[in-house]
């Protein structure tokens, strides 16, 4: 799924105007060369969380937990900032993405 979620990613990088319910990011920022950091949410970089798995499962996730370190409680790193009723715009236009080129990969033989 990595690579179909990137291809998606550029493309509504380059036309994000487009696409309903993602006006709010103020910019797209994708950069392969680094991972996520802890600093980056903590500076409210992150607008979507999502899993990925080889089987082209995208999983939206709403809390990112810091496990406990000696007798402290767990820490919310990030969370979403809608409810448990979010559409998750750009998981959902990935996910979408995805389904219309199964489709027509599906279809085109």
């Amino acid at each position: 799924a990595r690579q179909l979620v990137l291809e998606e990613l550029n493309r509504i990088q380059s036309t994000k105007s487009s696409f309903p319910g993602l006006h709010h990011l103020k910019e797209l920022t994708l950069d392969i060369s680094n991972a996520p950091t802890i600093q980056d949410a903590k500076d409210g970089l992150w607008s979507e969380v999502f899993v990925t798995s080889a089987i082209r499962l995208i999983i939206p996730v709403e809390r990112v937990l810091i496990p406990p370190v000696g007798g402290m409680d767990y820490v919310t790193l990030w969370q979403s900032n809608c409810d448990g009723d979010c559409a998750h715009p750009l998981t959902h236009s990935i996910w979408s993405a995805i389904h219309e080129g199964g489709y027509k990969s599906a279809t085109s033989r």
